[in-house]
């Protein structure tokens, strides 16, 4: 019974203290100031001025040229070499392999096709 009154006691001195420190200083009244909003996670260790920054725009992807406006010329090859162009109109080429039957087989990274001629 001693026990439950020492700690009733404790709490209705702690409760008057409390509110007697909110009467005199208002400012401890006051809620902490919210914290900064979390960057996006792809941001996350950038600093401030870097997610703040306009993004570069994304290079569109290049467009075939057209067989007689490529530098055919400009190009070098050994002796006993010739440069001719063999095919146009194909965008972003990236490998060739020939079949079988002779054909020759191109693909493309951007359109996900592969051509054959």
């Amino acid at each position: 019974m001693i026990i439950c009154s020492a700690i009733r006691h404790l709490l209705l001195l702690a409760g008057t203290v409390g509110t007697l420190a909110v009467a005199v200083c208002p400012a401890a009244a006051q809620q902490m100031p919210a914290a900064p909003e979390a960057p996006p996670p792809w941001a996350q260790g950038r600093p401030d001025t870097a997610i703040e920054a306009k993004l570069a725009p994304i290079v569109p992807p290049p467009l075939p040229t057209a067989a007689d406006k490529l530098p055919t010329a400009k190009l070098k090859a050994p002796e006993g070499f010739k440069i001719e162009v063999y095919a146009s109109g194909l965008a972003n080429a990236r490998s060739l392999r020939q079949g079988d039957k002779g054909t020759l087989f191109v693909s493309s990274r951007i359109d996900g096709a592969i051509v054959g001629r």
